[in-house]
């Protein structure tokens, strides 16, 4: 990969990986956050289990969107330690270049398409 194309998905990933830090660090807040304070309710003491769903409902999916955006944080960092070692768009895998289209979708891959594809077929995942 030339030094040109390199440094423009360096920029790409210093960005996303802000973007990500700032998403993490507020649904860690959020999830910081008592359930009372989502309620309203000085206790849920009184209330019947079902009246409090939505709000676990609610806490369940922002931890896992905070683990989504930790697990995504994760690969934006492997991905930027790459660029600085000079093996960044070469598939963890087998080792070949990574599609330049396929990095500018998703700039912190590890895979290349046959790999990912062949790592869904295992995992049960279908296109």
């Amino acid at each position: 990969m030339d030094e040109r194309r390199l440094q423009y998905f360096k920029k790409r990933l210093e960005e996303l990986r802000d973007t990500e830090r700032t998403s993490a660090h507020n649904l860690k807040r959020g999830l910081q956050s008592g359930q009372n304070y989502f309620t309203g309710e000085l206790s849920s003491y009184d209330n019947h289990p079902a009246d409090i769903g939505d709000v676990l409902f609610e806490r369940e999916k922002d931890l896992g969107l905070k683990i989504f955006a930790e697990n995504k944080l994760a690969l934006i960092e492997e991905a930027l330690t790459n660029v600085e070692n000079g093996n960044y768009g070469l598939c963890r895998v087998c080792g070949k270049e990574i599609d330049p289209g396929r990095l500018q979708v998703i700039p912190y891959t590890p895979f290349c398409q046959d790999c990912k594809r062949e790592y869904d077929s295992i995992q049960g995942i279908e296109y």
